[in-house]
């Protein structure tokens, strides 16, 4: 009946529901955190812009461990160095940050589209 043991199709159907779980989590969650960003680096005289792109790094950090996503992670510990030994460069270092976790998620969402 089955061509393959009902153990492979049941690992099929999690990594599935990770893939949406993740899907709606980098749809919302780090969207969420992006236009956060966007509207520091707009204004960075009325943020502590340092501490916010720092604080959102840690987040998209959990983000990318939870759903697995090693780019992800690579760009934020890029930016984590980048604010350590450049400090004074935090609007720049946060743009680019945005930048590049943006062209992330989109690739990240036009995989998943085309892989349901």
């Amino acid at each position: 009946m089955f061509n393959k043991p009902p153990v492979i199709y049941a690992r099929k159907l999690h990594l599935l529901k990770i893939t949406i779980e993740g899907g709606s989590m980098i749809e919302v969650d780090v969207e969420q955190g992006l236009e956060h960003l966007k509207e520091v680096m707009a204004n960075p005289n009325q943020y502590e812009v340092l501490g916010e792109v720092r604080a959102q790094a840690e987040v998209f950090t959990g983000l990318a461990e939870i759903m697995g996503l090693e780019g992800f992670g690579e760009i934020v510990d890029s930016t984590m160095k980048a604010l350590e030994t450049y400090p004074q460069e935090a609007v720049t270092i946060g743009r680019l940050m945005v930048r590049d976790l943006e062209a992330g998620r989109s690739a990240f969402l036009r995989g998943i589209s085309h892989s349901t």
